[in-house]
C-alpha cells in the first residue's frame, strides 16, 4: 500500500531576465535561492484497472506558496516546474526536485 503523502525536496531558482513583453523575454541567468519542502498528497489514476498508477505531485498553489510567487502560472511535471507571470509571460523561476528515487534508473 502506498503512503497517503510524501515529502518532496526542491531547489528553488529565480531568474535574471532580459527583454520585454513586446519583444520577448530571455533568461540571462538563474540563481539558487535554497531548498524548499512540499508535502504532496497521493493521487490514484485509473483506479481498479490494470493501468492503475499513483503519483505524488504538488499543486500549483503549493508551488506558488513555497516559492513566494504570486500571479504566476506553472508548467511542468515529474519534479521540474517553471513559473511565469500570468499577465505577460515574464519568466520568474523554477522548482527542480532534488531527489526523486522512483524515476532513477
Amino acid at each position: 500500500m502506498n503512503p497517503k503523502q510524501k515529502t518532496r525536496t526542491y531547489a528553488l531558482w529565480t531568474y535574471d531576465v532580459w527583454g520585454n513583453a513586446r519583444d520577448g523575454f530571455n533568461v540571462n541567468d538563474r540563481y539558487l535561492q535554497g531548498e524548499v519542502l512540499i508535502i504532496c498528497k497521493r493521487k490514484v489514476f485509473n483506479a481498479n484497472t490494470p493501468m492503475e498508477f499513483t503519483t505524488y505531485e504538488p499543486t500549483d498553489r503549493q508551488l506558488s506558496r513555497v516559492a513566494g510567487f504570486a500571479g504566476v502560472s506553472w508548467e511542468g511535471q515529474e519534479g521540474d516546474y517553471t513559473a511565469e507571470l500570468t499577465r505577460n509571460g515574464y519568466p520568474v523561476g523554477e522548482l527542480i526536485e532534488i531527489d526523486r528515487p522512483e524515476v532513477k534508473s
